[in-house]
């Protein structure tokens, strides 16, 4: 989702500490500028969600 990211309190729906794993993955491993497509919303970057995305954002989330 653009500027959220897919929930995880449903039964069957995961993690968040997967969900988190695998955003980092993508933030590591895709260039700002790579353009995302998300299930709902609009088009985004991944430079931009690194920033802006107040639920994963890399300010907001705890390293390990």
């Amino acid at each position: 989702m653009y500027r959220s990211v897919g929930r995880t309190d449903l039964a069957g729906t995961g993690a968040w500490e997967k969900m988190v794993e695998s955003v980092r993955r993508l933030y590591s491993s895709l260039p700002d500028a790579a353009i995302v497509y998300p299930g709902h919303g609009q088009t985004t970057d991944i430079g931009s969600e690194k920033i802006q995305n107040p639920k994963i954002s890399q300010e907001s989330v705890p390293r390990k």
